[in-house]
């Protein structure tokens, strides 16, 4: 199965290539067919829909067809890099062969079983199917215009030789002249449509969609709502995360209603996400969602062929990627991504060693492995992840990045974090260094959930210093009692979002629940419309008010309206003069109450924070508790409720309320 996903490989970056520009552009027709047919026989031997040695065989034969289209083109350094990896291809299905014929002799396919509904998780469907064929697109040779030139008879007199020429100049002059729009005439009116409109009856009646144009509108529509609930499953500011289990059943159910639709529903994905207009990132989410919900290699391949093609005008989309993937119940994924562990790109690297930490997948060598990688952008992904599995290679493995050069966009978030995770020698000093650099905010953030008296002093003291609204949401998770005067003075600050990230960290340190109701501002769409010679007249009124009943008009649309806490001073000095006894200089707070690690599981579990606050959240429990229980806010509900259930029998053991205590590793 190895060699077969490493010939996969090399036959996607072959057909990569050749989907790409080539100058002088070649016809490369024939050899994407052939690629083609490869990718169906690997498909097939891995999937077991046929004799796998026949696969193989089939694979061989159509790589060692597309060698023999592109030989008289080697001289292009493109279709050099081609070949190469056609012959590494062929290398490995050689290895194989020899492997598999080795091998006893193999039992048949055998038939897929019924298909069963995903309830709360998505379930693995497995659809008898031919091996989903995939679509390699060339770009078409330059077309080669043959001019024939006209008939001309030899004249045989100077009146003649004189009759051609003025017939042969008329001709070029004729071709040379713009074309004409018409006579002038217009075609007849057609012939007046006689009403035959009768009750229950229509004159036009549109003729039947053929079965296969309906399972392709099924398809559009489960596919765009799947995309829809890949944007929204992430809870808003103010809205209960369990919620998000409604929208978790529909993309489910949309899922379930393709795998319904047979073969030819997943036939369809592909060309459907190609010839979109706009390579939109939820497009990858939706693809990886659905293909990664449904046996055989070939589903996992529309989603790796479409990522790579998307990839190459929005890079982002490995994180849209990623996000399926981790919630996808592929049996074949980790052989995927272990192929991508040995990428050149460090971005598929990221990507690989995420999904397989996430899903717990990676041995710790692996972890290791990534953590020491030369690019930040990977290490920075498999460090923290190294430091929850308590590997006592995480001291060495920062060690080793800390004295690596520091290039001009390297991102140290993901090595702060493994520091405070694993608690390193030196990370408050590290992190208090950190807080005037380019990733200030979130050095304060993990200061706050790490730190202890003396580090949300400091915080506080930068905050005074020049306050902005990341260092003012530092100072609430600290919670030192300390901080609530001097938060209530930046209420009055002239920057509105300041004096609002005060009222925010104040109410995370005392839960005053001083809240009032503010409007959301509306943004203006701005939608190009055709030019117009009046450039200056005013718009005139909405389509909806022109064309409605003056009894009946719609009503003005209604402002949108947000829950936050009041930036209203003298608010909060009234309920400062009947609660200050409570609080005391020195200690933390959360909500009102002295910090003990149970507080951070209750936000976690009953309060409405947002999914970046809810990942902090977990932070502070390993930092705080120092157990490790698995949790991520990006999981389905299902998980989420199973991990805090975990996490309650490990908070509920104490700790010194209103300290700043850690445990000792």
């Amino acid at each position: 199965m190895l060699e077969l996903e490493r010939a996969q490989g090399r036959l996607l970056r072959a057909s990569q290539v050749l989907s790409g520009d080539l100058k002088p552009r070649r016809d490369m027709s024939f050899v994407a067919t052939a690629l083609e047919r490869g990718f169906v026989g690997i498909y097939d031997a891995m999937d077991h829909r046929t004799p796998r040695l026949t696969g193989v065989q089939a694979a061989l034969d159509a790589i060692a067809e597309a060698e023999r289209q592109i030989a008289p083109d080697l001289d292009h350094p493109m279709l050099r890099l081609v070949a190469d990896s056609l012959g590494f291809a062929s290398r490995h299905l050689t290895e194989a062969h020899a492997l598999l014929a080795a091998l006893p002799e193999e039992r048949g396919p055998t038939a897929a079983p019924d298909l069963v509904v995903s309830t709360d998780v998505p379930r693995l469907h497995r659809v008898d199917r031919p091996s989903l064929h995939p679509r390699i697109l060339v770009e078409a040779p330059a077309p080669v215009y043959e001019v024939v030139p006209p008939d001309i008879t030899r004249p045989k007199s100077f009146d003649e030789l004189r009759d051609k020429v003025k017939a042969l100049q008329a001709s070029a002059v004729a071709k040379l002249a713009p074309k004409s729009e018409g006579t002038g005439t217009l075609p007849p009116p057609p012939p007046e449509a006689i009403d035959e409109h009768r009750p229950g009856f229509v004159p036009d009646v549109a003729p039947a969609i053929s079965e296969l144009d309906f399972v392709h509108g099924q398809v559009r529509e489960c596919f765009e709502e799947v995309a829809m609930v890949g944007m929204q499953r992430a809870p808003l500011f103010g809205d209960p995360w369990r919620f998000a289990q409604i929208l978790e059943n529909r993309m489910l159910r949309a899922i379930d209603r393709i795998a319904g639709l047979g073969a030819a529903a997943l036939m369809r994905l592909e060309p459907l996400v190609l010839d979109s207009p706009v390579k939109d990132p939820s497009r990858v989410f939706a693809v990886g969602m659905i293909t990664g919900c449904f046996g055989g290699r070939d589903a996992l391949a529309v989603a790796e062929r479409i990522f790579l093609d998307f990839e190459v005008t929005d890079p982002s989309c490995r994180h849209e990627l990623g996000a399926a993937l981790k919630l996808v119940p592929h049996d074949l994924l980790p052989l995927t991504l272990r192929s991508w562990l040995a990428d050149s790109d460090s971005r598929h690297r990221a990507l690989a060693i995420d999904v397989l930490a996430y899903r717990g997948l990676v041995t710790e060598a692996e972890l290791v492995q990534a953590a020491m990688d030369e690019d930040r952008l990977v290490s920075g992904v498999a460090l923290p992840y190294l430091a929850l599995a308590r590997s006592k290679a995480i001291v060495d493995a920062i060690e080793s990045d800390r004295a690596r050069p520091l290039g001009e966009d390297d991102d140290l978030r993901g090595r702060w974090l493994a520091m405070i995770l694993s608690g390193h020698r030196g990370t408050p000093q590290i992190l208090a260094e950190a807080i005037d650099g380019p990733h200030g905010d979130a050095a304060a953030m993990l200061l706050a959930l790490y730190g202890d008296e003396g580090d949300a002093n400091r915080l506080l003291e930068r905050c005074q210093a020049g306050p902005r609204p990341g260092l003012l949401h530092a100072v609430g998770w600290a919670g030192d009692g300390a901080a609530i005067e001097p938060l209530m003075a930046m209420l009055d600050h002239d920057d509105e979002e300041i004096a609002v990230a005060a009222a925010f960290a104040l109410e995370r340190l005392t839960g005053a629940h001083l809240i009032v109701e503010t409007e959301v501002e509306v943004e203006d769409i701005v939608a190009p419309i055709p030019p117009d010679p009046d450039v200056g007249e005013t718009p005139g009124p909405k389509l909806v008010r022109t064309v409605s009943d003056p009894r009946d008009l719609p009503p003005e649309p209604s402002t949108e309206t947000v829950e936050r806490p009041t930036t209203n001073r003298s608010a909060w000095q009234v309920w400062w003069q009947d609660e200050q006894r409570d609080y005391v200089r020195g200690r933390r707070y959360r909500h009102g109450k002295p910090y003990v690690p149970s507080l951070s599981l209750v936000e976690l579990d009953e309060g409405r924070a947002t999914l970046p606050e809810r990942r902090a959240l977990h932070w502070e429990l390993v930092v705080r508790t120092g157990e490790v229980v698995r949790f991520d806010p990006h999981d389905f509900v299902v998980v989420q409720e199973a991990s805090l259930a975990e996490w309650r029998r490990v908070a509920q053991r104490g700790g010194n309320p209103g300290r700043w205590h850690r445990p000792g590793r």
